[in-house]
């Protein structure tokens, strides 16, 4: 299947450093990953290579990869599957629903 590839745009009134703490600091991204499930956080340093694994209250976790990070400019990550009970699933029909997806 083809990785398809979307991007959006809005303008935001705020500074690029406040938008960037929204974006990589835990006491705001709790707030605003819970808009799309309630006690969504994400696990990860935010380094480049390094995995962030997206979690939520029902156990659902998303494992992704940091692929590029340039502070108050640009945050992109890569979707590898899911962690189910503490095991990485990248290859399950449902892993691979988004694999590759950014």
């Amino acid at each position: 299947m083809a990785t398809q590839k979307n991007e959006k745009s809005i303008v935001i009134n705020a500074s690029k450093r406040n938008i960037w703490e929204v974006l990589t600091e835990d006491q705001y991204t709790r707030n605003w990953y819970a808009e799309f499930c309630t006690g969504s956080h994400a696990e990860t340093d935010w380094q480049v290579g390094s995995k962030a694994i997206f979690k939520d209250a029902s156990g659902s976790e998303m494992v992704t990869k940091i692929t590029e990070n340039k502070p108050c400019e640009k945050l992109s990550l890569e979707y590898l599957g899911l962690l189910i009970n503490g095991v990485e699933d990248c290859d399950s029909g449902k892993a691979n629903k988004y694999k590759g997806g950014v």
